[in-house]
């Protein structure tokens, strides 16, 4: 039983097109559909977290969770983050997004229904989320980085939610 969540946002966090100075480095191809790739730090840094927080599960918060899993997965491969498929929680996505809900509220829901989730941390551009004990709030414009990185390891090893 997973005890430990990340909640990922993709968009902002690891997809950050603004700061690729070559157009051609921005996606990557599977044959058919045209992704945006990794910004190469920001996979380094979640590579990191996902290696020191070996029992740390994951639960997609981006927009990219409406894609589907097949989708999801596709990404990550195509991006060098294959591995981490496996880690991908049962219920590997917060809900269904709605006008009014916020990601501050998605999450929080996802969390009412896993009471055994003892820490968590969610790495995200949404301001909504500021606050709460397991916010690792990014600034869009640099992408996850190494201080979000130590943060959201410090909230995973002990922070209550």
């Amino acid at each position: 039983m997973t005890t430990s969540i990340l909640f990922l946002d993709l968009d902002d966090v690891l997809i950050v097109p603004s700061l690729y100075k070559i157009k051609s480095r921005r996606r990557v191809r599977d044959g058919r559909k045209v992704h945006y790739a990794f910004l190469p730090s920001a996979r380094s840094n979640l590579t990191s977290l996902l290696s020191t927080c070996v029992d740390t599960g994951i639960v997609i918060s981006s927009t990219w969770r409406m894609e589907g899993r097949r989708e999801l997965e596709t990404i990550l491969r195509l991006n060098q983050c294959g591995e981490f498929i496996e880690r991908l929680h049962n219920d590997w996505r917060t809900c269904e997004p709605t006008s009014s809900a916020a990601r501050v509220d998605e999450i929080d829901e996802w969390l009412s229904r896993h009471p055994e989730v003892m820490h968590a941390a969610a790495i995200d551009n949404d301001p909504s989320i500021a606050g709460r004990p397991w916010a690792v709030l990014v600034n869009p414009a640099e992408g996850f980085t190494d201080e979000g990185t130590i943060a959201a390891i410090a909230l995973l090893r002990g922070a209550l939610r």
